[in-house]
């Protein structure tokens, strides 16, 4: 129970890897708050968990829904304590068949998202002595990924920002750190790749199989806990992007 008692929101919590996480985190005695766009995925991660918890609909693009979503999870619970900033789309669509809105939809949901929840709840984590930031990043951050440019590019700045983040607040006790969880075996990544790709890149892989969402858990939960007091702005890469 190396969470007992704290308060985590974690972002776009009613998808695999979101799910996955709360479910970790709850287990570990956190109390969870689990944001998503969709209220009924969000609700439906509520129900699986053994430890206290509140479904929060948002859209954390947008300032008003990320300020409003930390209110909430501090009135239900009286304080917060981490924030895993997990929400992410991942389309693919060429960079010559690409519109302005693809891109900056993909942006807004993967980068700027970061930006205003981490801001939102670093306000309330200074007040209270310090806490803990994860963010979810990716190894095509720094590879690329053909199809995909937005999603790399976005997951670069999610790097970039991470770092900043981690000199920048480390005076007030926040910890800010990221986990690259690489390909993941969701159904966000199955609508973007052929079953002939999946092999293809399981077998890539040093133990022969794609991720399972459960995997970076751990990673997670020690980067919430106080054995990582002295990371900052510190990226463990999970598997090959």
């Amino acid at each position: 129970m190396q969470l007992d008692g704290r308060v985590a929101i974690v972002t776009g919590g009613g998808g695999a890897i979101g799910r996955a996480i709360c479910q970790g985190l709850a287990r570990e005695g956190a109390k969870v708050a689990v944001c998503d766009l969709d209220p009924a995925a969000a609700r439906e991660t509520v129900s699986l968990l053994g430890a206290p918890a509140v479904a929060i609909q948002a859209d954390v693009s947008r300032p008003e829904d990320a300020g409003r979503m930390v209110k909430e999870a501090v009135g239900h619970f009286g304080r917060l304590d981490i924030l895993v900033n997990n929400a992410g789309i991942c389309p693919r669509t060429p960079v010559l068949e690409m519109d302005v809105a693809e891109w900056d939809r993909v942006l807004a949901t993967n980068l700027r998202s970061v930006f205003l929840c981490s801001k939102a709840a670093a306000q309330i984590m200074k007040a209270q002595g310090g806490g803990k930031i994860v963010n979810v990043t990716s190894g095509r951050g720094v590879s690329g990924m053909n199809g995909s440019a937005h999603y790399a590019a976005s997951k670069g700045g999610v790097s970039g920002f991470t770092r900043s983040m981690g000199m920048e607040w480390a005076q007030y006790g926040i910890n800010v750190n990221a986990v690259g969880p690489g390909i993941t075996d969701t159904p966000l990544v199955r609508a973007i790749h052929t079953e002939e790709q999946l092999k293809e890149r399981a077998a890539a892989q040093p133990e022969k199989r794609l991720g399972e969402p459960e995997d970076v858990v751990g990673a997670v939960i020690f980067l919430c806990s106080n054995a990582s007091e002295s990371m900052y702005g510190q990226i463990i890469y999970m598997k090959t992007p």
